[in-house]
């Protein structure tokens, strides 16, 4: 137990492994297929660790209607879009 404090070994430092090539994988798409001059949210390894207790707070922004309508208008321009060329 005291070499596992110092360094841990099993489970937790699997998905942490996992989670590091996740987030490396990630991060390398958002790199190669975003648009020029954006900065999209980079990951970091604790974005993909999994949360068995719960124990991580999410804080949820709750969308205002004018928020929703703006998103599901920029879909449905989208769509209209991709039928146009598609």
């Amino acid at each position: 137990m005291a070499y596992d404090s110092i360094d841990p070994v099993g489970k937790q430092r699997d998905d942490y492994g996992w989670a590091m090539i996740c987030s490396v994988i990630y991060n390398l798409v958002l790199d190669i297929y975003s648009v020029k001059g954006s900065h999209p949210k980079r990951t970091t390894p604790i974005d993909f660790m999994p949360d068995w207790g719960n124990t991580r707070e999410k804080a949820q922004k709750i969308q205002t209607v004018d928020e929703q309508k703006s998103i599901l208008s920029g879909l449905a321009r989208r769509r209209k879009k991709e039928k146009k060329h598609g």
